[in-house]
């Protein structure tokens, strides 16, 4: 809802149009009435700084407050159109995503030799178990979870089992793998995930 101060005046002399008022009288043709608003924008970025907007509002007048005789309230436009077009640009700092968050602390720890770990996970709705790193992907957000990490010196093929309990020791770089560190077959064909170019095939027999 909108409140509007209007008037209309005459060309040649700026004096306000005189109209019928609701008692038979004579009044401005000018009011301070309510009015329902209605609008639509977009909005397109570039560059993360520069914004160009466009939008379209139509305003109905709903003739509450005025004093006006009927005809005159049928009779008069009783709809406002604006069209707006603007240009702007963000003086502020970007606000990291927690995605850049993320890409950068992996990129340090890949820095220190540190291998990322992956974790084990029941998909709720299939019942499969996937496999995730440090970050989720879900509904479009990257959530974080808790870090771990693991040294070489504990873990010679760094694949995330220490070597105490590693039963496979010489696991390829990148290769998922199960809790005791051997690689991690999802389909049971005999074939490792990270060497098996038809997954989902039957079990081994």
């Amino acid at each position: 809802m909108d409140i509007l101060f209007w008037k209309v005046v005459a060309i040649d002399s700026d004096d306000v149009v005189k109209v019928q008022n609701a008692a038979g009288g004579s009044t401005d043709y000018a009011a301070t009435e309510l009015g329902i608003t209605l609008g639509l924008g977009v909005e397109r970025l570039f560059w993360q700084r520069i914004g160009i907007t466009a939008g379209l509002h139509v305003t109905y007048l709903t003739a509450i407050g005025t004093d006006f005789a009927e005809w005159v309230k049928r009779n008069r436009s009783r709809a406002l159109m604006q069209f707006t077009f603007a240009l702007s640009y963000n003086f502020g700092i970007r606000k990291k995503t927690l995605k850049e968050k993320y890409e950068k602390e992996m990129a340090k720890w890949r820095q220190e030799g540190v291998r990322t770990i992956y974790v084990g996970e029941i998909d709720e709705e299939t019942g499969d178990t996937v496999f995730v790193d440090q970050a989720r992907e879900r509904r479009g957000e990257f959530v974080p979870v808790k870090k771990k990490r693991v040294v070489a010196e504990d873990d010679d093929d760094m694949d995330g089992i220490r070597n105490k309990r590693d039963k496979c020791p010489d696991t390829p770089l990148g290769a998922l793998v199960d809790k005791d560190g051997c690689p991690y077959d999802a389909d049971g064909d005999g074939v490792p995930d990270y060497r098996d170019r038809c997954a989902g095939t039957a079990p081994a027999r």
